[in-house]
């Protein structure tokens, strides 16, 4: 995302414009099989360290659903701002990559999948 920020070229944004479908993909895929994965392996009842609520996958699937559209609706509204305040469109693409370097490093303390 950063190179498509700095390479101003149509065969860049052609080259590079993949890892955007590869980070939806994985913003709409990761979540829900950790949720399943977590249900299904009883990690988040009272024996798994969860809470001891009873709840089920379709809670928590609703749950995990909200938290993403929440995040896109916020990114969504902080990107009129970044882009007032830089000038230029390119704020979108910098400000995505930074986001994406983010949540990268936040995914390196999610367990995933016995992995």
């Amino acid at each position: 995302m950063f190179l498509l920020c700095v390479i101003r070229a149509r065969a860049a944004v052609l080259l590079f414009s993949w890892t955007a479908g590869v980070m939806y993909s994985t913003l709409f895929t990761m979540p829900y099989l950790l949720v399943a994965h977590y249900h299904a392996t009883g990690m988040w009842n009272s024996e798994g360290g969860g809470c001891s609520e009873e709840r089920g996958l379709g809670t928590d699937v609703a749950v995990v659903s909200s938290c993403v559209f929440v995040a896109q609706l916020l990114v969504s509204v902080l990107m009129g701002l970044a882009v007032k305040a830089s000038g230029s469109t390119a704020a979108v693409v910098a400000v995505a990559a930074a986001l994406a370097a983010a949540a990268a490093v936040s995914a390196t303390k999610i367990t995933y999948l016995d992995l």
